[in-house]
């Protein structure tokens, strides 16, 4: 397998530091989305942790095999799965997202 095709297996995004000093940054804690490349929801999912300055790990569940393990044992339908610490959401919604991370910073 290519260096290439690797990196797209699993991807940690880190807020940039520009990110982090913005008013209303996020550092959550454990966040993961399990994902797939062609899912259009899981693009939007992945853009907004990245603009709100949350740091996650994601797993693609077709070419990772953490990630398909981590969908199987998970029992998953459909992705995104997004687990922010024990919290878990299957799709995705900006609000419950919000909701979530809110939830981890009391």
């Amino acid at each position: 397998m290519d260096y290439q095709a690797e990196r797209l297996k699993i991807r940690r995004f880190t807020p940039s530091a520009a990110a982090t000093q913005e008013e209303g940054a996020v550092t959550a804690p454990s966040v993961m989305m399990l994902s797939a490349a062609w899912c259009g929801v899981c693009k939007r999912a992945r853009h907004r942790l990245t603009q709100k300055g949350v740091a996650f790990t994601e797993y693609d569940v077709e070419r990772d095999p953490k990630g398909i393990e981590e969908f199987k044992r998970r029992g998953g339908k459909g992705v995104p799965i997004i687990l922010v610490g024990d919290q878990r959401m299957d799709g995705f919604s900006a609000a419950r997202l919000e909701a979530m991370l809110a939830n981890t910073r009391k």
